[in-house]
């Protein structure tokens, strides 16, 4: 088994690579939860996908319905329009398109029920992290696993996604675990309400966490996740946590910053110390680390996520080479964005 850790333009560059040389009876299958085609980055992709998909590779492409569920600026309007004419091309080739999760009523919560898995198979390779197909600039980090097994494993669950366009009847509300043969594991949460395996594995290397806890957040994380960085620290152990400012969450701002205030009442100051900087881009990657495991994936380690019941999906490890990676990876994304 072999990995790497990309940031979210190496990790572009590198899946289109790998897509442009998939040969007669391959495969490939992208997920995501927020896709902008408006991005260059994704006429690229596209053009490698429609020449994959000619060649007799199997295509197959993934995007929750979140995408096309709200707003009415222009750009947001021309973000449909464009992403409706990127996936028609893309169907037009012969790929299989699903747009998964479509609300069931009229007025719906645009979070609630919403698949936020992003990964990728390409033949023998998968790709697990927290980077949507959306805006190339993002702070973010994805892991790349050259595993038969586990590349295996996840395209078959994904297919059934693609085949349901449903996560709650792919998976039909049971988390899902698959050990590799390296004894690491991969976790997939069914997005029922109130139920995470993925959480319960994060509030569990906090607790148990001895020397350090490095963690990545897109929105600060209290609730669980915020008392048990706090025992950590009650506890002498060294944690650094890097998250978003309120300001680089667009409409939520005003209630990010709420959020904040109220847990800076509740927490030690030294949690909030490594906010990025209100310049820098979004903060996605959603990484933690101690210094016996790590998990990489798409789950934000924060409980109202999991009120609201999404898919997610990660990667636990605790080989110490991929700890170190990991770790390695995060303060590089960190530093360069200072």
């Amino acid at each position: 088994m072999k990995t790497r850790i990309y940031n979210k333009s190496e990790y572009l560059s590198n899946l289109i690579n790998k897509i442009e040389h998939v040969k007669s009876g391959g495969r490939v299958l992208l997920a995501t939860m927020d896709f902008d085609a408006q991005h260059s980055t994704y006429s690229r992709l596209l053009t490698a996908l429609v020449r994959a998909s000619e060649r007799e590779v199997t295509v197959i492409f993934i995007v929750d319905a979140y995408s096309f569920l709200y707003g009415q600026t222009s750009r947001q309007k021309n973000k449909r329009a464009q992403n409706k004419a990127w996936l028609g091309a893309l169907k037009k080739s012969g790929a299989i398109v699903t747009i998964c999760n479509k609300p069931k009523f009229p007025v719906t919560i645009p979070f609630m029920g919403r698949s936020h898995i992003k990964c990728a198979v390409v033949d023998d390779v998968v790709y697990l992290g927290g980077c949507n197909l959306n805006n190339p600039n993002e702070l973010d980090l994805m892991l790349e696993l050259t595993c038969k097994d586990a590349a295996g494993w996840v395209y078959a669950q994904m297919l059934l996604v693609a085949e349901t366009c449903s996560t709650e009847t792919a998976f039909k509300y049971k988390d899902l675990a698959h050990q590799l043969p390296s004894g690491d594991t991969i976790l997939i949460d069914a997005g029922k309400r109130r139920q995470s395996s993925i959480l319960a594995v994060a509030l569990n290397l906090i607790d148990t966490a001895k020397a350090k806890i490095l963690i990545t957040c897109q929105f600060f994380p209290g609730g669980p996740t915020g008392k048990g960085l706090k025992g950590a620290l009650q506890r002498n152990c060294k944690v650094k946590l890097y998250y978003s400012q309120p300001a680089a969450h667009g409409g939520s701002a005003y209630l990010q910053h709420l959020y904040n205030w109220v847990q800076r009442r509740l927490l030690p100051e030294e949690l909030f110390s490594r906010s990025m900087s209100t310049v820098a881009p979004k903060l996605h990657a959603k990484v933690l680390v101690s210094e016996r495991c790590a998990i990489i994936g798409s789950h934000n380690y924060v409980w109202q996520g999991v009120c609201f019941g999404t898919a997610e999906i990660a990667f636990i490890t605790t080989n110490s080479q991929v700890i170190t990676q990991l770790d390695a990876a995060v303060e590089d994304l960190v530093y360069v964005s200072e």
